[in-house]
Parts: C-alpha cells; structure tokens; sequence
C-alpha cells in the first residue's frame, strides 16, 4: 500500500511540474552543465541587450552634441534662411561639417603647451599656417560623404594680432595665415573655424580636427600605409626651388600604383614647387587623392575594429587639436563606416588668382578672389534644400 501511494505522489508532482510552464519544467530537467550554460547565455544576452541601448544612447548624446557646437563658433543664424533668384531656400540641419586643418607646425601639441608662455609664443604670430583646409560633410539623408577643399589663399576678413597693443584687429588676408596669429593651440583652431564660417557666409561648422603636419607620418604609418597612383615626381629636396622632397623615391614613377610608406606620404601631401604658380592646386589635387585613399583604408579598418578611429586619434595625440569627444567621435566611426565619400566631384570655391599685399610684411603674394554669386550658388546646392 505505501509503495501504491508513493507511486502516485511522483506522478502527481511530475504533472503539476508540466502544467507550470515550459520554462519551469525544461530548466528543471536539465543537467547541471547545461544549466550553467543557459544561464550563461542568458545573462550574455541581456548584457548585449543593455550594451546596445547604451550604445544607441551615446550615438545620439554625440549627435546632439555635434549639433550644439556649431554654435559655439557663430550667433549669426543668417545662414537658415537665404533667398536667391526668386526662391527661398533653408539650411539642410541633418548635415554635419567638419573642419580639417593642416598646420605648418613642426612642434608636437605637448612641446607648445610646455612654451606656450614663451616671449616669442605670447607675441601671437607663432600658431603655424593653415596649409591644408578641407570642409568635411556628412550627409546621414543620403549616406555620403563630400569634402570641399578651401584655397588656402583665399582672401577674407581675418583676426590679426597686433602684439604692441596686444589687442586683435580685423583686415583682409589669406584665410591660411588666421591660425597663424595664435599660440598655435584651440585658440588658433577656433580663429579659422570661425574665419571659415564667415567666409562661407557663416554656414555651421560642428567640429574640427587640426593635424600639425609632421603628423601625416604617423598617421600613415598607423593605418599601414595609403596606396596611390602617384600625379606628379616629388623632386630631391636639395633643389632650391623645391620643397618638402625626398630623394628620388618617387621619381619617374607618374602613373604608378604605390604604397607609400611613410616619409613618402609627408613629401607627397607638402611638396610644392615654389616658383610654380599653380603649385598649389597641384598640391589640394594630390592631398584629395590622399584623403580618399586614406578614408577608405580607415573604413576598411574600423569595418574589423570598431574603436579603431579612436585608437588611430590615440596615436596622433601629440600632433592634433580636435573638439570633437569620444561620444561624437563614436556617432561619427559607427555612422560613416558604410557611407560613400565623393572626393572624384569635389568642388573648390569659384574665383580666381590676384595680387595681394601680405599684411606681415608688405611683400606682394598670389591671393585668390572669391566670387561671392558663384559661391551662393555652390552653396546652394551642396548644403540647402528649396523650400515648399
């Protein structure tokens, strides 16, 4: 009789485990290992859960962000709105421009901050010329990415620094020389954004990346190398009417393919002729070529390492200035890896070469005149939407 009654206790309880749940009755059959496992799993699967709401959390915190600081750099709101030939036409707010900046500067940002009190440094002449300025657009619509290079002798309404007064005061110059007139930190990088700005009729410029030059090399070198089809010879250095040469490594080998490694990538981005007046557009061509090649080897690096883009800003530390943190560094890494970048339909500003008396010194330079109606209409198009 006891057996009969014990026997129908354990059916009894193994019917009321069935009619728990599922979940109840398969975890309570389990071994023991293949519990540990699916608790395992379990918490993995919440943990990524958690980690990708945190990550689409931080995406957005650096959009907004990104969105906020174009107007730390300009109260002026005129850009909005702007009428042309009879229609009216309002500011794409989705895009984000950034400002990249070459600075001659041979020093590292470290070695500036140690002497930025130095006599010669707090005279303001000493920031370094803005020698390469490319205006970076992402378009999250349309999932593009365009670069708009800036003559660097473009002419424009600057802050000079006069160190007797030690006072600014505004004049015409080169766009290139604004950073110049700095002690070579954010106060240099937030002068030529703002400069830019007004120049392009205060358009919004979100952030900025400003890469003291001896940086190309480090920054080749981190991506292993950028390949190109070289344009044009980089002659010797010890000619006297060249600049920034390296022997003859990249001689005589217009048309080919090479990777260049990194010493040849500093001479290919800086070499200009200098008694060649179209020394410099040949130099925007060779750089846009560069940039190209150099974003797609980015892309495909950060396609395998997702924080790539912020150990690549790690390793050119020494050499760059950016405000751009690492909530908005990552919106931009994760946002941009399968976006296209057009560098082959790159427009320039429209205009054309001059005369101009460097303010420095009063020597008689090449400066470039802005045609303004052509530049409303470039503008237009590339950054405004016609409104209904």
């Amino acid at each position: 009789m006891d057996n009969e009654n014990k026997e129908m206790a354990e059916n009894t309880e193994m019917s009321i485990n069935e009619g728990t749940g599922k979940k109840n009755g398969f975890f309570k059959r389990m071994s023991l290992p293949k519990k540990i496992i699916f608790i395992i799993v379990v918490i993995l699967l919440i943990a990524a859960l958690a980690l990708g709401i945190t990550f689409l959390v931080i995406q957005n915190m650096g959009r907004a962000a990104l969105k906020e600081s174009a107007k730390a750099y300009s109260s002026d709101e005129s850009y909005k709105t702007v009428e042309y030939n009879g229609k009216t036409y309002t500011y794409n707010e989705n895009l984000i421009n950034i400002l990249a900046m070459g600075i001659d500067n041979k020093h590292t940002i470290s070695y500036i901050r140690e002497h930025v009190n130095d006599e010669k440094r707090q005279l303001r002449w000493n920031g370094g010329q803005a020698d390469a300025l490319f205006l970076i657009t992402i378009d999250p619509d349309n999932k593009k990415i365009s670069v708009m290079p800036i003559n660097r002798l473009a002419m424009t309404n600057i802050q000079f620094y006069d160190p007797a007064e030690e006072a600014y005061f505004t004049d015409e110059g080169q766009i290139c020389t604004q950073h110049g007139y700095s002690t070579g930190l954010e106060d240099g990088c937030e002068l030529q954004v703002k400069a830019t700005s007004e120049m392009l009729n205060y358009l919004p410029i979100n952030g900025y990346v400003s890469i003291n030059l001896p940086a190309i090399s480090e920054l080749n070198h981190v991506v292993g190398g950028v390949e190109v089809e070289v344009l044009e010879d980089i002659p010797p250095k010890a000619h006297k009417n060249y600049d920034y040469g390296i022997g003859d490594s990249l001689t005589g080998v217009v048309g080919q393919k090479i990777t260049l490694n990194d010493n040849q990538a500093y001479a290919y981005i800086r070499y200009r002729e200098m008694t060649n007046v179209n020394s410099n557009e040949n130099r925007v061509k060779r750089q846009k070529q560069y940039i190209k090649a150099l974003v797609k080897k980015v892309k495909e690096m950060t396609k395998k390492d997702i924080f790539f883009p912020k150990k690549m800003m790690d390793a050119l530390s020494d050499y760059m200035i950016t405000d751009i943190d690492s909530t908005e560094l990552l919106y931009l890494g994760t946002t941009i890896i399968g976006y296209d970048i057009d560098m082959d339909n790159t427009e320039g500003l429209p205009g054309e070469k001059i005369e101009a008396s460097k303010y420095t010194n009063g020597d008689v330079t090449l400066g470039f005149r802005i045609d303004r109606t052509r530049l409303q209409e470039l503008l237009i198009k590339k950054y405004y939407k016609e409104k209904s």
